[in-house]
């Protein structure tokens, strides 16, 4: 993932500079002029490949899961983080 965001951070377009005593009026006119096409292109290919690499991630852990043995997966369900980890890659709770 971190390597999607330097990869992503490095093709973000660069906006234009804008001046702190006209800080309000630029604020204004930008709001009324929306977002360029090329950061609008941006935005889209960067939902794309998040979107993407996540539904990779959860196929991998559904995989993963799959191979278990019946022992790992009690260990799993004894965690309690087989269900929510698998669907979106988040562990449970810990218990200490």
């Amino acid at each position: 993932m971190r390597d999607l965001e330097q990869e992503l951070s490095k093709l973000e377009p660069v906006g234009e500079a804008v001046p702190e005593a006209g800080y309000a009026n630029a604020k204004a006119k930008n709001k009324k002029k929306g977002d360029s096409p090329e950061m609008i292109a941006f935005k889209q290919e960067k939902r794309r490949r998040q979107k993407e690499l996540k539904g990779r991630q959860t196929h991998e852990r559904q995989e993963f899961v799959g191979g278990l043995g019946n022992l790992e997966l009690d260990v799993m369900e004894e965690l309690q983080c087989a269900g929510d980890w698998l669907e979106t890659g988040i562990r449970g709770k810990q218990k200490r």
